[in-house]
C-alpha cells in the first residue's frame, strides 16, 4: 500500500502492471516489487494471454473475449502484412476498438504501470482514456514513434525505407492519434540512457517526465556457478576457450547482429587457441564448424537456472547487436561473472564498463572485436578480473531490491503529485 497523507485514509491501494505476452523484463519488474517485503505496496499484473502461471497474475479474458483478442491480433497482423513495410522493422497499429481501459478505471488501484501493450491489447485511444496516473516503461520505441518499434540503425535500412503513399498515410494517422489521445498523465521510464535521449528528442514525448531505471534480474538465480562443474553438466571441454552468443530471435532479427557474429568467428581461427563457440536462442541456423572452430547450438533455453550455468561455463560473451533498448543477455552474463564484448551502441553502453567488465568496440568493427576476443581468452587473470567486476556491478545496479526500490520512489512521487 502506498502511504497516504497524514489526514487521509486510502484503504486498499494497488499498483496494476499491464503486460500482454511473455515479456521477461516486465515480469521481472513485477516480481522485484512483489517479492520486496520492505515495500508497502501491492502489485498485480494484468495479462492478455496467459503463457504460464505467475504470482499475482490477473488473466482477464473469458473464452469469448480471448477469441476476440486473438482475432484482433490476427487482423492487425494482416493489415501490417498488406502494407508491406520494407525496413525489416516490427510495426504495430493498435487502432482496433478496445475496452480494457474501463476495467482499469473500475479497479481499486492508485497507479497503472504499462509495459509492452501491442497486439491490440490496448489501442492508442484506450490508453488516453485511462483515468489513473500511468507509469509507462518503454521496452522499445513504439510509444514515441509512428508505427515502428525501433529506429532505423543502418544506411541500408534507411535506403530501403522509401515508404509508399499508403504507408505514410497510416504512419502519420497513427502519430496524430497518439498526439490527440494522450493528454492524460503519463510518466515515462526508460531502461537505458540511450532510449531516454531518443524520447527527449521525439516530437511526441519530449515534454513528458522521463526517468532511467534499468531492467532488474534475480541475482540469486543469475549467479556465478563453478566453471568446471558447469562445463561438466553441459559436456564442454574444460580446456576450451568458450565464447557465447545468444539471441531470442536468433538470425531473424538484424538488430542482434548474427551476420556480424559469423564474420567475427571466422577471424578467430588466427588465434591458435582451442576455441569452442556456444550459441543459444530461437531460429538459429549454423554449421557445426567455421574455419575449424566447433559451433554448438544449444537451442532455446527457457530455464533461467540452466541459462546461468551456460553463462558461467563461458569465458566471455559476445554481443554484436546493432541496437538494444537495454541488453538483458549482457546484464545476465555479468551477473554470472562473465565478461562481455559488445559494440559501443544503444543500451549496451549502460551495462558494460569498457576495460573493467568487458570491452566496448567501435561499431561495427568486426576486426577489432575479434582482436579483443583473442586478447581476453589468452589472459585468464583479465577474465577473472572483469568477471569479478561484472558480478559486483550486477549486484549494485540490477538486483531485484535495488531496482524495486527505485520504482517505489517513483511510485511515491507520482502518487503524491496526483492525489
Amino acid at each position: 500500500m502506498l502511504p497516504g497523507k497524514a489526514d487521509e485514509s486510502l484503504g486498499q491501494s494497488w499498483l496494476l502492471q499491464v503486460q500482454p505476452k511473455k515479456g521477461i523484463a516486465a515480469k521481472r519488474i513485477h516480481l522485484s516489487i512483489f517479492q520486496n517485503s520492505k515495500l508497502d505496496i501491492q502489485s498485480s499484473m494484468r495479462v492478455n494471454r496467459l503463457f504460464e502461471k505467475n504470482e499475482k497474475s490477473i488473466y482477464g479474458p473469458n473464452h469469448l473475449n480471448k477469441l476476440i483478442a486473438l482475432f484482433k491480433m490476427f487482423l492487425e497482423r494482416k493489415i501490417i502484412n498488406f502494407l508491406e513495410y520494407k525496413d525489416n522493422n516490427f510495426h504495430s497499429l493498435s487502432i482496433l476498438p478496445n475496452h480494457l481501459y474501463k476495467e482499469l478505471n473500475s479497479r481499486n488501484i492508485d497507479l497503472v504501470h504499462l509495459h509492452w501493450v501491442q497486439h491490440e491489447m490496448l489501442s492508442i485511444e484506450s490508453i488516453g482514456k485511462i483515468r489513473k496516473p500511468i507509469i509507462w516503461t518503454f521496452h522499445d520505441s513504439w510509444p514515441y514513434q509512428k508505427t515502428s518499434h525501433y529506429p532505423l540503425f543502418t544506411k541500408k535500412l534507411e535506403s530501403n525505407n522509401q515508404k509508399t503513399r499508403l504507408q505514410n498515410i497510416v504512419d502519420n494517422w497513427c502519430l496524430k492519434k497518439k498526439k490527440d489521445s494522450w493528454n492524460n498523465y503519463i510518466y515515462v521510464v526508460c531502461p537505458s540512457r540511450w532510449m531516454a535521449n531518443n524520447v527527449k528528442k521525439s516530437k511526441l514525448m519530449h515534454k513528458r517526465k522521463i526517468k532511467v531505471i534499468p531492467n532488474p534480474l534475480d541475482t540469486n538465480i543469475f549467479k556465478p556457478f563453478e566453471i568446471n562443474k558447469a562445463r561438466a553438466i553441459l559436456g564442454i571441454n574444460k580446456k576450451s576457450k568458450v565464447i557465447l552468443f545468444g539471441a531470442l530471435d536468433g538470425a531473424t532479427d538484424p538488430r542482434k547482429g548474427f551476420d556480424l557474429f559469423k564474420k567475427i568467428i571466422k577471424k578467430l581461427s588466427k588465434s591458435n587457441a582451442e576455441i569452442e563457440v556456444l550459441i543459444f536462442g530461437g531460429k538459429l541456423a549454423f554449421s557445426k564448424y567455421i574455419n575449424n572452430i566447433p559451433i554448438r547450438n544449444l537451442g532455446k533455453i527457457n530455464d533461467p537456472k540452466q541459462l546461468a550455468k551456460i553463462y558461467s561455463a563461458s569465458d566471455l560473451m559476445v554481443i554484436p547487436s546493432r541496437l538494444e533498448s537495454f541488453g538483458q543477455t549482457a546484464s545476465e552474463a555479468h551477473s554470472c561473472g562473465t565478461p562481455v564484448i559488445a559494440f559501443n551502441t544503444s543500451g549496451l553502453k549502460d551495462i558494460i564498463l569498457n576495460e573493467k567488465t568487458g570491452f566496448l568496440i567501435e561499431k561495427y568493427d568486426c576486426e577489432e572485436m575479434s582482436r579483443k576476443i583473442i586478447t581476453l581468452i589468452k589472459n585468464t587473470k583479465l577474465v577473472k578480473k572483469f568477471g569479478d567486476n561484472a558480478r559486483k556491478r550486477a549486484l549494485e545496479k540490477w538486483s531485484y531490491n535495488v531496482v524495486s526500490n527505485e520504482y517505489f520512489k517513483l511510485y511515491e512521487e507520482i502518487y503524491y503529485s496526483n492525489y
